[in-house]
C-alpha cells in the first residue's frame, strides 16, 4: 500500500500551493495530453503555469461550476490561464491555455 503512494507522487509533474492555500496538481502523462492533443499551440513551459497558480494576476470561479477556478497572468502578448477543478484545499489542473481575450465573465476571487 505504502508503494502506490511513492509511484503515483512520483506520477506528478508538479504540485503547487496556490494564493488561498490550496494545493494545485497535475501529471507528466495528463500534461503530455494537454500540450499534444488539446493545445498543441502552448508556447509556455511548466514553470510559467505553476508561477501562473502561485501568483495570478486574477482568479475567477466558473459560472457553470462552482468548484472550477481560472487563475490569469498576464505574459507580454497574451494571457495565461489554468482551470483547476478545487475539492476541500486539494485540486487538478483541467486544462491550461493562452489568450489574447479579456476575462469577461465569472466572479472575481483574487484580488478581492
Amino acid at each position: 500500500m505504502g508503494t502506490s503512494k511513492v509511484v503515483r507522487k512520483g506520477n506528478f509533474l508538479f504540485e503547487v500551493v496556490d494564493v488561498f492555500g490550496n494545493k494545485i496538481r497535475t501529471t507528466k502523462s495528463y500534461w503530455n495530453k494537454i500540450i499534444t492533443k488539446k493545445h498543441p499551440d502552448f508556447k509556455y513551459s511548466t514553470k510559467e503555469i505553476e508561477n501562473t497558480i502561485k501568483k495570478p494576476d486574477t482568479v475567477f470561479r466558473s459560472i457553470q461550476d462552482p468548484t472550477i477556478v481560472l487563475y490569469r497572468k498576464k505574459m507580454e502578448s497574451d494571457t495565461i490561464v489554468i482551470v483547476a477543478k478545487l475539492l476541500n484545499s486539494d485540486g487538478f489542473v483541467v486544462t491550461f491555455y493562452q489568450t489574447t481575450k479579456p476575462q469577461k465573465k465569472g466572479e472575481v476571487l483574487w484580488p478581492k
